[in-house]
């Protein structure tokens, strides 16, 4: 009898089993149906599908995520303008924009367009920082407590000799390298931006290119921002979070997975700076300390814009330098034409006198348009009820996009637009309409980068400052046209070696 229980309630397990599997299939099935359904109404029925582009981009990204992943999604996307036309779809519910007038009105002040989710991946802290705020009224505030410390004026006054001091001692050492046999300009140029960075922000990095070392803040922050586990938390929030369980069985993966507690760790200096007004003749010299005179910042808040301040001022200086030296080293007759010009500064250098040097100022405006350091995606979602883009109604679920890759070089706006030419910025006629709408290597509008006159102050020194003290340059043997090839690295474009190396004949 036992065995007969044993055998009827076996086979009703099996049954309620059965049972419970069918019922599954059916919901599962139920549901990719309507998934389905879904994805053909957006594809063939929804407000985008006057939209040209790829036939798949109108069912499936995955072609983007692929281009993404393989670091090639400007050129990718740039590709399907040069097809399809200025505005085109690259995914059921993304566009991308490459017209001048529609990309202005996207990025202009009060447009209702906001910063996409995505941004979110671009924090370095659990808090939103200066550069992802979504929200414009909370944007502005945080931007209004640093925005004196950036003005022109306030950075030639308080931090150009600074600035022109480590200038000097990195193209010393350049020089030094480049004699010897070769010197690494991109490893250079990273430790000058990260050391005038680290200064300015609070007041942190001193030696950094003597001793080339990066600040331990820094270090932190690239291996946060670089890591496995800062993808995983918004891609695959599950496996982040059984990642940072697994890391207390196995040590190694608290590098990992805690990167950002240990980030938080090395950022205490960080903090202790920024709340430490000086009351020597210096005054209050990092801008931390003025923001702290005028609003409240958490420690969490000084922490994550550093880290964010540091990262959109470090890196896209150094890959626009490193640019627009092999741009220059590249064409011997240009190079001749700048070392001419910068031969006619004084002993001291400075960025008034840079400013007035027409052929040098060309050449970091041409570098600036065909590699500039942020030529990727600037996603932005419309304003509820959605918007008209390029004649075109978008949702406000869709994501808008612009690249500067494609608005800069885009062949309706600029002659031979994927031609080096510096003469274009040194015509009498000046720039036509078109081309000041699509020239915006420091982006648009209220969102414009906020360092812009300290990225351009440093790469007019520093340009100068090379161009004399490196007269002959000549690219080392290991530089060539694929090896500067431009990758996607996020939203910064960077060269595939990233590296270039320079010689100089003594």
């Amino acid at each position: 009898m036992a065995s007969d229980s044993r055998d009827i309630l076996t086979v009703l397990w099996s049954v309620q089993w059965l049972s419970l599997l069918k019922y599954v299939k059916y919901v599962g099935n139920f549901f990719m149906v309507l998934n389905i359904i879904k994805t053909i109404r957006i594809a063939y029925f929804g407000p985008l599908r006057h939209i040209p582009g790829p036939w798949y981009a109108r069912l499936t990204g995955l072609r983007l995520s692929w281009s993404v992943f393989a670091n090639n999604r400007i050129h990718y996307v740039h590709a399907l303008h040069r097809q399809y036309g200025p505005i085109v779809r690259i995914g059921p519910q993304e566009i991308d924009v490459a017209d001048p007038v529609a990309g202005r009105e996207i990025h202009r002040m009060g447009s209702g367009f906001t910063k996409a989710p995505f941004y979110k991946l671009l924090s370095p802290g659990p808090v939103d920082n200066i550069f992802n705020f979504r929200d414009a009224k909370l944007h502005a505030a945080r931007r209004k407590l640093y925005a004196r410390g950036f003005t022109l004026q306030s950075l030639r006054s308080e931090w150009e000799p600074l600035v022109r001091e480590i200038t000097e001692l990195t193209v010393q050492r350049i020089k030094k390298d480049a004699l010897k046999g070769e010197a690494e300009i991109m490893g250079w140029w990273t430790l000058m931006a990260n050391e005038i960075v680290c200064q300015l922000t609070f007041g942190g990095g001193a030696g950094t290119v003597a001793k080339g070392v990066k600040e331990p803040f820094v270090l932190m922050l690239e291996r946060r921002m670089g890591d496995l586990a800062h993808l995983l938390k918004h891609f695959a929030p599950p496996a982040y979070y059984v990642g940072r369980m697994l890391a207390w069985v196995v040590p190694r993966l608290q590098d990992v997975f805690y990167s950002q507690e240990r980030m938080f760790d090395a950022g205490g200096v960080v903090v202790s700076k920024a709340r430490d007004v000086k009351v020597n003749s210096d005054g209050t010299r990092n801008l931390f300390n003025k923001a702290l005179e005028e609003g409240t910042l958490t420690d969490t808040d000084i922490i994550t814009d550093a880290g964010a301040l540091l990262l959109a001022g470090s890196d896209p200086t150094a890959i626009s330098l490193t640019f627009l030296i092999w741009c220059v080293l590249g064409r011997p007759e240009v190079q001749k034409q700048v070392e001419a010009e910068v031969a006619t500064l004084p002993d001291k250098i400075t960025d008034v006198a840079c400013e007035q040097l027409p052929i040098l100022n060309a050449v970091i405006d041409e570098s600036l348009r065909l590699y500039g350091a942020a030529p990727g995606c600037m996603p932005r979602s419309p304003p509820p009820g959605g918007a008209s883009v390029g004649g075109y109604f978008v949702p406000d679920d869709t994501v808008v996009v612009t690249q500067n890759w494609s608005l800069q070089r885009n062949p309706g706006v600029w002659d031979d637009a994927d031609t080096f030419d510096h003469t274009r910025w040194l015509k009498e006629s000046g720039m036509t309409e078109q081309a000041k709408l699509s020239y915006n290597p420091f982006g648009y509008g209220a969102r414009q980068c906020l360092g812009i006159h300290l990225g351009r102050i440093e790469m007019r020194l520093a340009a100068a400052m090379f161009f004399r003290e490196c007269a002959g340059a000549r690219l080392g043997p290991s530089v060539t046209a694929e090896s500067m090839r431009v990758v996607d690295s996020f939203i910064a474009g960077v060269p595939r070696d990233r590296r270039c190396r320079v010689t100089l004949q003594k």
